[in-house]
């Protein structure tokens, strides 16, 4: 729509020409029908006259390079007029500071202006001025009209604050922009001498603005952290020396976050940094992202290939690449891999669950996997485990099995060995009774302080044992247990489940005197459980369908009983320890996904 028509037929209807209608070609009655939709939008806002406005707007059309405005637009712009008559001085001035600038031409840009230029009545146009400067700053160094959400953004904090509300502002919203590198003058306290450093390295690369507001998305809301008040000259130059190895164009994948654990590697060990190829990471990385917009997830798949590769070439396990990622080392985990960095043997650092030797340090540093790889399941203690696992009898599955009795790392060692000897003895997975000989075992051991010499005792003899075990049990069971005794709470609510057609529960049990109820109808060891869940972290549930009887009463029929240990499942029976079913697996399964629980 043009704009010197508006003008015209604008300056005839304020000077109260003749009926234009009678002369109007098409394109000049559609001008005429915008002008005088306004005006109605405006009539329904107020009952003052409008003419004072639409002599403001000629004015400004007349004045500045600014285009014709939207209807709803002009309609805003009348808002802030009858609030503040200061803003049509503001967009003139707007216009004369963006000079030849695209923006100048932009709708969308104009759009933006009017819709969060916020005018108090007592705001003059010079106190506006300051902050329309910075505006003009950011506009020509960083606004694309394309990305209206950034836009957006920019305008909310940089027209609606004064210049000393721009940093509180700047931390709401974590957004720096590169305004900060072409020395426009921020109100205290950004202390933005500690980036010196670096903005003159991005500017000796003659990198793009967008670097620039990176970086200050990235670090300026963090500068009054730790890591900048302490150590700020060293972080930077870290930071340097990283973009050197990695090239500038890989800026945009590492995250302050990121960027702070590797200087904690750092730190303790530069040379870890001189090991690898970052042509070789950089490829995988082209490989994984294969051109995808740069979005939030570009932070982690860069960062965990470039750790992955740093610790696989200073010899350290995936179970640490894994767990450092995702933030989830123990604070022993943490000194056995500080100890690794600088170069030590996992054989000699402290506070091992049991004793490595060098033969399996080497294989659990050695394992293949990537820090995706959903093989690489747990903590470093329990990769540890598994490798020592392994190694003794290679079988996964017994393995895996096995890994989920240790419910106390301290017996690590205990039950290694013994398994050792069980799987050495004949024992597997599939062999019947394993889950029965492993809680006797557990017991003899752990509960009544018994020793079991497994050089003279024979597989057959133990499950003898057991059998023996579990008849004592059911003696006691008939009488029970004296006094109630409460079990810790695992915190989560009964999980009901309908399928095909039929009503399920899942609750736990909360007292000794529920475990001993539930192993005696079905006919298992769990009545047993109570130290179990007082001292080594297990919680029991129960599977249970219910049902309405000829009373119509509700009945809970028990089905399967799950045990819980470190928020994964330690094992799940039915009657006489009996695998479940289809059904059960499907439901446990649904339970399993609503309260993220480790299967």
């Amino acid at each position: 729509m043009s704009k010197q028509f508006f003008l015209s037929l604008n300056r005839e209807l304020l000077l109260h020409g003749n009926n234009l209608r009678l002369t109007l070609n098409r394109e000049e009655e559609r001008v005429l029908n915008y002008r005088n939709g306004i005006r109605a939008a405006i009539k329904g806002e107020t009952n003052l006259s409008e003419v004072p406005f639409f002599v403001q707007l000629q004015s400004m059309y007349e004045g500045s390079t600014i285009p014709l405005l939207s209807s709803s637009t002009s309609l805003e712009l009348f808002k802030r007029y009858s609030r503040n008559k200061v803003v049509f001085s503001c967009l003139i001035y707007l216009s004369k500071k963006l000079g030849s600038s695209k923006l100048v031409d932009s709708t969308v840009y104009w759009d933006l202006v009017i819709q969060h230029l916020i005018l108090n009545a007592k705001d003059t146009f010079e106190r506006k001025k300051t902050t329309l400067n910075l505006l003009v700053s950011l506009s020509k160094k960083l606004l694309n009209t394309e990305n209206t959400e950034r836009f957006s953004i920019l305008f909310r904090f940089v027209l609606t604050n004064t210049p000393d509300g721009i940093y509180s502002c700047l931390q709401r919203y974590e957004l720096g922009a590169n305004i900060l590198g072409h020395q426009i003058n921020w109100a205290e306290p950004i202390e933005i001498k500690k980036l010196f450093q670096l903005f003159t390295y991005l500017k000796k690369q003659n990198a793009s603005p967008a670097a620039y507001e990176f970086l200050c998305i990235e670090l300026v809301p963090r500068l009054n952290e730790k890591i900048f008040l302490e150590e700020g000259e060293q972080f930077v130059a870290f930071i340097i020396q990283l973009y050197e190895y990695i090239t500038i164009e890989r800026l945009y994948t590492l995250s302050f976050l990121t960027l702070n654990a590797l200087y904690g590697i750092y730190r303790i060990n530069p040379s870890v940094f001189e090991k690898v190829d970052y042509v070789v990471i950089n490829k995988k990385f082209e490989a994984k992202w294969q051109g995808k917009a740069l979005d939030f997830y570009r932070f982690h798949v860069y960062s965990s290939i470039l750790i992955e590769d740093l610790f696989r070439s200073w010899g350290i396990s995936i179970y640490f690449t894994r767990n450092f990622i995702s933030g989830k080392l123990s604070y022993s985990e943490e000194q056995w891999l500080n100890e690794l960095i600088r170069g030590g043997n996992l054989v000699y650092t402290k506070d091992l669950p049991f004793t490595v030797s060098k033969k399996l340090a080497h294989v659990f540093n050695t394992l293949p996997g990537s820090f995706d790889d959903s093989s690489i399941q747990g903590t470093v203690t329990d990769g540890l485990i598994k490798t020592a696992l392994f190694e003794h009898t290679g079988d996964l599955n017994y393995v895996l099995y096995v890994h989920r009795f240790i419910r106390n790392v301290d017996e690590s060692e205990f039950w290694i060995k013994t398994a050792m000897f069980l799987h050495r003895q004949g024992l597997r997975v599939e062999t019947g009774g394993i889950g029965e000989l492993f809680d006797y075992i557990r017991y003899q051991v752990f509960t009544l302080n018994r020793t079991i010499d497994f050089s003279k005792k024979k597989l057959r003899n133990l499950q003898q044992d057991v059998e023996a075990w579990h008849a004592e049990l059911n003696i006691a069971k008939r009488f029970g247990h004296q006094g109630l005794v409460k079990l810790p709470d695992y915190g989560i609510s009964s999980y009901s489940h309908e399928k095909q057609g039929k009503q399920y529960i899942i609750k736990q049990l909360k007292t000794n005197k529920e475990l001993m109820e539930e192993g005696a109808a079905l006919k298992h060891c769990v009545g047993l459980y109570t130290s179990h869940c007082l001292q080594n972290g297990s919680f029991i549930f129960s599977l249970r369908e219910l049902r309405v009887n000829e009373q119509e009463e509700t009945e809970e029929i028990r089905c399967v009983t799950i045990e819980l240990n470190r928020n994964r499942i330690i094992q799940k029976k039915g009657q006489y320890n009996r695998s479940c079913n289809t059904i059960e697996r499907a439901i446990i399964y649904a339970w399993v996904r609503e309260y993220k629980i480790a299967s």
